[in-house]
């Protein structure tokens, strides 16, 4: 009764008393009582704003407020305004409260026609093949260094930055509707969406693959690259195609000038979307990203690919360190979901779709006749079944999407990577990813067993395609690549004297080259039994500090787990020792990994890394590291300070043993290790390291 009486009660009332019926009977004496209402929700600002137009000749000012109005908008930017007296309008814009026309961009949800299964993720694994908790896919080969790569689809912007409406269970049967933003606040949106997506990966650093559907038009996949690759958002390289729904031409701004219309070409708009994206991500159709000799970055188009002889391609194929083929794919082959049935660009044709699913086809085959032993990433937004009718390649790695159907093959048979469809019902983005062997490139791999002279810059091409950085190498000789059962050792004759290339630097031998040759088999022998025991627990290291977060980088009996936070196993006696180190010299060192993880100075992710740490070693997943903590200490034990080298002594030896478990290469030689005997391991390891540490000439810039 109050209330009705005197309307500004209600500001003082009881959240209990205050119906949404009082409050629309309130605005309906007076749309200005809303001011007295606590919280109004968007739907009673926008009903006070539209319930009473002025007409032409009654003055405004009385009915609404700048006050009010600034306050509704700042609760509700996407309020109709259409009706607000126009001097309200011009002073909202003057305070940017109300964006210009040309500012305004239409977001229009379209869905297509596509499968649709109820059950979340179709999953297939092997015994076998595992993933750790992260979603990271171990599909390495080998026991080498390998690297991460990350992938996301079907991200559909239009809905994800959208609220669905009331009705409906399931992303197909949510009601939507076109909406206009101003482009700040589509950037706010697609930010914090893309803060989950960034966050959700161990390493912002690493190779990130895209599958299309990004969004329906080309201005807002722009706004998306261009927020993704800001600088608080991904660092590493990003390969991307395009989707079905990229092709459409919905009618929305675009990037301008140009518009994408209806009658354009497919190679059109893909051109226009290869323009927006710019240097932001590598954009593929039927092209092929090659990793040139491990370190140039080379994509092949279709024709390059066709044209190109095969003995052409396939010697650019083997010199490269990483493949990835990339394209729509098209659905040519689904006699369902066909350019009939699902969304294509308007001038798009069934006829179209089967050639443009042929010519796809053709590229594949070419590539995978060429690469035929290799692994390659084959990067589609349609299933392989759209667009071919072969079986996978158990070699390859298939990463797609489109389906909106999660799912997931990991066997002999083949790699099929779609389980990280967003689709259209907004949730939070979260990346997968797959861990592969990096793949070193061997120029003098057609060379045949022996002592081959080279010259300076092939030794420098031979090191850089290796992954081993060597500026130069200005000894005056004559370089010998001794080359046997696949390992090398570098030998510099100058003179009558001889000396064991490391890299840039060089340490001197005793012996002559055919010594040497005659030896090797037996040396490599030698040091894999010696040493192969540590290597593997530094290896098992390495895994459990990605596991939680960390770099895993290994670096002689370091294992890094970032910058500054490391892990060193001593050689001597198999203990760990956490340490943070800001140089060389200066050190401290703590005596479990949870307690360097809770005090660092300075840890990049600090609590995510301690939380996962945590988790994981409360699961047993961290049997190297948690088994090496004592639960008797907790967490405020006083670090020690460290204020000497001398951890880095048999490290910078394990580190020029590494290249030979690594890259295959020879960098010490000790003739004490040809008489290794495997049944005292420990004494020869610690005899061997201690001998090899005092000739030793190399130096390590890491710490």
């Amino acid at each position: 009764m109050a209330v009705r009486s005197y309307p500004i009660s209600l500001q003082d009332a009881s959240s209990e008393f205050i119906s949404k019926e009082l409050c629309m009977w309130a605005l309906d004496q007076d749309p200005m009582n809303l001011e007295y209402i606590p919280s109004p929700d968007s739907p009673l600002i926008e009903y006070a704003i539209d319930k009473k137009t002025p007409s032409d000749n009654e003055d405004p000012c009385p009915l609404l407020s700048i006050g009010l109005c600034r306050r509704a908008l700042q609760r509700n930017p996407e309020l109709h305004i259409d009706t607000l007296p126009s001097q309200i309008q011009e002073q909202l814009k003057a305070e940017g409260l109300i964006a210009s026309p040309d500012s305004i961009i239409t977001i229009t949800p379209i869905k297509s026609a596509i499968p649709y299964c109820k059950d979340k993720t179709l999953f297939r694994i092997p015994k076998t093949i595992s993933k750790d908790s992260h979603f990271i896919y171990d599909l390495t080969e080998g026991d080498g260094p390998a690297r991460t790569l990350y992938y996301i689809t079907d991200l559909h912007l239009e809905f994800q930055i959208e609220k669905a409406g009331k009705n409906g269970n399931s992303e197909h049967d949510v009601a939507y509707e076109a909406h206009n933003y101003t482009e700040d606040d589509i950037r706010k949106r697609i930010k914090r969406k893309l803060k989950t997506l960034v966050n959700s990966a161990d390493n912002q650093y690493d190779m990130l693959l895209i599958g299309g559907d990004v969004a329906n038009s080309i201005e807002l996949e722009s706004i998306f690259y261009e927020e993704l690759t800001s600088h608080d958002g991904w660092k590493g390289e990003i390969v991307c195609i395009l989707g079905n729904h990229e092709l459409i031409a919905d009618g929305t701004k675009t990037c301008s000038p140009r518009k994408c219309t209806a009658g354009e070409s497919i190679d059109e708009i893909v051109s226009a979307y290869r323009k927006a994206i710019g240097p932001r991500a590598t954009l593929l159709e039927n092209q092929l990203y090659m990793l040139y000799k491990g370190r140039k970055r080379v994509v092949l188009d279709e024709a390059d690919i066709i044209n190109s002889s095969v003995d052409e391609l396939t010697e650019a194929c083997n010199m490269s360190s990483m493949l990835i083929l990339g394209g729509i794919g098209f659905s040519g082959l689904n006699p369902i979901y066909n350019a009939n049935s699902i969304l294509y660009n308007s001038s798009m044709t069934l006829e179209e779709d089967v050639a443009r699913s042929k010519r796809f086809r053709a590229v594949y085959e070419k590539v995978l006749t060429c690469a035929e032993n290799l692994r390659v990433i084959v990067l589609t937004h349609t299933q392989m079944a759209d667009w071919s009718t072969d079986a996978y390649n158990p070699k390859g790695i298939y990463v797609n999407g489109h389906t909106h159907q999660n799912t997931l093959l990991l066997d002999k048979s083949g790699v099929i990577l779609s389980d990280n469809q967003i689709g259209y019902a907004p949730r939070p983005w979260k990346l997968k990813g797959f861990n592969l062997d990096i793949r070193r490139v061997d120029i003098f791999a057609s060379y045949p067993d022996g002592a081959h002279q080279i010259g300076h810059d092939q030794y420098i091409e031979f090191n850089r395609c290796m992954g081993i950085s060597v500026q130069s190498c200005k000894y005056p000789g004559e370089i010998y690549a001794l080359k046997r059962c696949g390992y090398y050792m570098f030998i510099l004759k100058d003179g009558e004297r001889l000396y064991l290339l490391v890299g840039g630097r060089r340490n001197k031998l005793t012996h002559e080259i055919d010594y040497y040759f005659e030896h090797l088999p037996v040396y490599v022998d030698r040091v894999q039994g010696a040493f192969g025991p540590y290597q593997n627990a530094l290896h098992m290291i390495a895994d459990e500090v990605k596991q939680f977060g960390g770099s895993g980088t290994e670096h002689g009996c370091i294992v890094d787990i970032d910058y500054f936070n490391h892990i060193y196993l001593n050689p001597f006696d198999g203990k760990l020792t956490p340490y943070f180190a800001w140089d060389m010299d200066n050190k401290i060192t703590f005596k479990t990994v949870g307690q360097l993880l809770n005090g660092s100075p300075f840890l990049l992710q600090e609590s995510s890394m301690l939380e996962r740490y945590k988790k994981l070693s409360k699961r047993r997943a961290l049997p190297m590291l948690s088994g090496h903590d004592n639960d008797n200490e907790g967490m405020a034990t006083i670090p020690s300070l460290v204020l000497d080298r001398a951890i880095y002594k048999p490290s910078r030896i394990m580190r020029s043993i590494q290249y030979l478990f690594d890259q295959n290469i020879i960098r010490l030689w000790r003739d004490e290790i040809l008489s290794f005997d495997p049944s005292i391991a420990n004494t020869q390891l610690i005899y061997a390291i201690e001998q090899a540490e005092q000739e030793c000439n190399e130096t390590s810039g890491n710490y």
